[in-house]
């Protein structure tokens, strides 16, 4: 049987998933950082937070310290990982008012 505060991070982590799959990226983002507020050293929460900053607001800068904070937990998650090697080679998106 799962501990308490167990049940409370994978509620948490279903919450913001469920607001993920909603396209409500930012009560997804809320969910996220509220849940790695109360566990500090989980890494879910930082994985999902990552995806609802790219999806939602496109903060890039916000997405990669998610994924930092994801590896500096544990370094060999190949998750964030592959998601930093990915998020760091995709180019940065046009200014408005430029033209390519």
């Amino acid at each position: 049987m799962a501990s308490n505060s167990q049940a409370r991070l994978e509620r948490g982590i279903l919450a913001g998933r469920f607001a993920l799959a909603r396209k409500d990226f930012a009560g997804a983002r809320n969910i996220f950082e509220k849940t790695i507020n109360r566990f500090p050293t989980a890494v879910w929460p930082r994985l999902f937070l990552s995806q609802a900053l790219l999806q939602g607001s496109k903060d890039r800068a916000a997405a990669e310290q998610a994924l930092r904070e994801v590896l500096d937990i544990d370094p060999n998650n190949r998750d964030a990982r592959k998601n930093l090697e990915i998020l760091l080679k995709r180019p940065s998106s046009p200014s408005r008012g430029k033209r390519p």
